[in-house]
């Protein structure tokens, strides 16, 4: 028996299971059940309606792999449907078709216009739709046009994002006849056990107000305009042409390295791999980081340059260990963080990506059992400015940062101006580099 059979909706699922609105938007907290009713959903429609064609949509194709996918495979469709894996779809008995895809580049968008029996897709879900832009909604909405039905729908199902996000200000604050949405609490799911309550409700700031309380809003008084929708992308093996360096922040509660690789391209920056421990020694980061690339990377991999906090006794110990010199990190902190603003702030080059999965080992038990950081994008979305006054009223930094849980940032600001330039070691490679270039 197909396995959408045993599929029994709890509360608050049974009015968007029933909806027929064109686009219905499920948003809210983590762990709601926003994703299995889409599933659910979705099987239900290709059995319901023959010949129909579903497609699901993840901003990143490879990003499907490790989510909805197993989700559809194991959970919802299982015997119900052939799983071909090789055209990224599952074919059902009565015709139906339920495809897959990414519409991260151009290639993949083109790649949609073959999807669907001439007359389009019937329906589709959008997951991760915060991931999405506008343009890439309007793109995948062009495709819902198919008659098997006599209706159709685009389903999305997302966590909150910023408040001027274009999902919160044409679908939620824009509701119309053909345009709904649902906000859905953790507390909502029957299924969500206390200890995972437990853990949305020990989250701080921006995190706890996204993920436990739904909410669309941005930190106030943050540093860089990051955003997880724009700023994260998934893994990828980096080109042999790219130039890479390592960066590096020391400190007893946390020590920081991070790979980063300069797409030549684009001037995109990418923290491809990071290291994050507490309480251990530089000696013992050293050869922890040797490891890991021994591991990680299949040949000997040139960096050229390991940019550097100052402590002398750190740096000393590290070209000990790695066997080769470092350079002291340009520290101006507002040079720096203007650097990282302007590549934060861009959207069409020069851009930074941090890669989902970079943190190198598991994250760190003791930082996490304190409630601290483990890495890169749990640091930037608490990072800052510090708002506070001394004794007599005045502002204590002057729009300084709170220096508090920033050595990933710390590390990410180092590597930025050192790319750009901003640090003198930067310019003068950044120069050199631009004159071979000229000359061949």
């Amino acid at each position: 028996m197909p396995y959408a059979h045993r599929f029994a909706p709890v509360p608050w699922q049974v009015d968007p299971w029933r909806s027929q609105v064109r686009t219905l938007l499920l948003h809210g907290g983590a762990g709601s059940g926003k994703s299995i009713l889409c599933a659910e959903k979705m099987h239900a429609l290709m059995l319901r309606y023959p010949h129909a064609t579903g497609l699901v949509v993840r901003k990143f194709f490879s990003s499907l792999r490790n989510s909805v996918i197993p989700l559809l495979d194991h959970t919802v469709i299982g015997p119900a449907a052939h799983h071909a894996k090789t055209d990224h779809r599952f074919e059902y008995a009565n015709g139906s078709t339920l495809c897959y895809a990414g519409v991260s580049d151009e290639k993949q968008r083109e790649a949609l216009k073959s999807i669907g029996k001439g007359d389009g897709v019937d329906f589709l879900w959008i997951e991760e739709a915060n991931a999405l832009s506008f343009d890439d909604y309007q793109v995948l909405m062009t495709r819902l046009r198919g008659k098997a039905a006599g209706w159709r729908q685009c389903l999305m199902s997302c966590n909150p994002d910023h408040e001027n996000h274009w999902l919160n200000r044409k679908i939620i604050e824009a509701q119309s006849d053909d345009i709904s949405s649902v906000w859905i609490s953790p507390y909502d799911n029957p299924y969500a056990d206390r200890p995972y309550l437990s853990t949305l409700e020990t989250l701080t700031g921006v995190q706890r107000d996204r993920l436990l309380l739904g909410k669309w809003v941005s930190a106030e008084g943050m540093v860089w305009p990051y955003e997880p929708s724009h700023h994260l992308c998934d893994p990828f093996v980096i080109p042999d042409h790219w130039r890479r360096i390592k960066t590096v922040d020391f400190g007893w509660l946390t020590t920081t390295v991070q790979w980063q690789a300069l797409d030549p391209s684009t001037g995109d920056v990418h923290v491809y791999r990071q290291l994050y421990r507490t309480q251990q020694l530089v000696s013992d980061i050293a050869v922890a980081c040797k490891a890991i690339e021994a591991q990680r990377d299949s040949r000997v991999v040139r960096y050229e340059a390991v940019v550097c906090d100052h402590d002398a006794e750190g740096r000393a110990q590290l070209e000990r260990v790695w066997g080769c010199s470092t350079l002291p990190a340009h520290k101006a902190i507002r040079e720096g963080l203007e650097a990282v603003t302007a590549r934060f702030a861009a959207r069409n080059a020069r851009r930074i990506w941090i890669h989902r999965g970079s943190l190198a080992h598991a994250p760190d038990r003791q930082l996490a059992k304190d409630g601290y950081p483990t890495e890169l994008v749990d640091e930037l979305l608490g990072y800052r400015f510090d708002s506070g006054v001394d004794k007599d009223g005045h502002p204590k930094k002057d729009g300084y940062p709170i220096k508090k849980n920033d050595h990933a940032c710390d590390a990410l600001r180092y590597g930025v101006c050192y790319w750009d330039g901003v640090s003198k070691d930067g310019a003068k490679l950044a120069n050199s580099l631009a004159l071979m270039s000229a000359s061949l």
